[in-house]
């Protein structure tokens, strides 16, 4: 366990803005009331204090709940942390001894595609897999070259179904973006992006979590989803060909990550902000996917500039 990361717990601040802005403390959707929780927030000076962080969390847990198991996200926030995790004995120990989740799969992706080292086994198999000595009996991942992608999913669910969950690590879709690829500049509001967006001088963002998109109940399990615009403009520099990148994926979905008894959310960079303020304070729905997380004990990871616009809200920076 490493000790003397110093980090910023803007909880309170987060928890006495929500309650101003009027953040119910329920979502009652078809009739049935979810709880709200208030999330911690911990603000870390970098990316790598952060991630240090982040696997201490997922240590501990896995000690303190040797029958239960994590689920671990892919993409670029997690790769650090994973880097880490594989420099340490005592989290292969860990691992070894169960079985673990990954979110999500692209599909369709065969071995033999160009575009295979993109895949979600891929990744998790080199960053997670190999350098703790994991075999085919340690996964529970959806098949990205199954033939029917909606039998797979149901497929993957069952699996999840067998499990319960100590930890469900996960990460937010990217914010919104101007064309040539900048950050949208701090002063414009939703209005003004939906019309740069609208005369193609922006690219929209996507409050994802998993590849969950809006409009998906909030005890969903698994599902196939068509993913979207954003995502695959995000994702596009993780394919050896960027212009036939998969159009869809197998992911987990509200329901799945209900189900474990923490979730931890982590944003690293400038281009998670604006999501990570949709997180914080507005009220959580289906039609603002990541901010699902909520319905749950949830710690929310942030380095300095994911957290920019947090904290200014928050007065406590200039």
């Amino acid at each position: 366990m490493f000790t003397q990361i110093e980090c910023r717990n803007i909880s309170p601040q987060v928890a006495s803005l929500r309650e101003h802005l009027g953040v119910p403390d329920s979502l009652t959707h078809q009739g049935k009331i979810y709880r709200v929780h208030s999330p911690q927030v911990l603000v870390f000076n970098n990316t790598h204090d952060l991630s240090r962080h982040a696997v201490n969390l997922n240590q501990a847990r896995l000690t303190d709940y040797p029958e239960r198991i994590p689920t671990f996200p892919t993409g670029g926030t997690w790769e650090e942390a994973y880097d880490i995790m594989a420099t340490l004995p005592d989290i292969s120990r860990l691992l070894r001894q169960r079985r673990i989740a990954t979110v999500d799969e692209y599909w369709r992706l065969l071995k033999s595609d160009i575009n295979y080292p993109m895949s979600y086994e891929f990744y998790t198999d080199k960053r997670i897999g190999e350098p703790h000595g994991l075999g085919p009996e340690n996964w529970i991942r959806p098949n990205g070259a199954a033939e029917d992608p909606y039998q797979e999913a149901a497929s993957f669910e069952s699996e999840l179904r067998k499990e319960c969950f100590a930890i469900t690590n996960l990460g937010v879709g990217p914010d919104p973006k101007l064309a040539n690829g900048a950050v949208i500049p701090e002063d414009w509001n939703d209005e003004a992006i939906e019309m740069a967006i609208k005369e193609e001088k922006a690219i929209e963002g996507s409050s994802h979590i998993g590849f969950v998109p809006k409009g998906i109940s909030p005890d969903s399990g698994a599902i196939f989803v068509a993913i979207d615009r954003a995502t695959k403009e995000a994702n596009k520099k993780y394919a050896p060909d960027p212009e036939h990148i998969p159009g869809g994926a197998i992911t987990q979905a509200h329901g799945d990550f209900r189900r474990a008894d923490l979730r931890v959310m982590a944003a690293i960079g400038p281009n998670k902000q604006r999501n990570v303020e949709k997180i914080l304070f507005e009220a959580p729905s289906p039609d603002n996917p990541a901010s699902m997380v909520t319905l749950g004990e949830t710690v929310i990871l942030l380095d300095a500039k994911a957290a920019e616009r947090t904290m200014k809200r928050l007065g406590l920076t200039p």
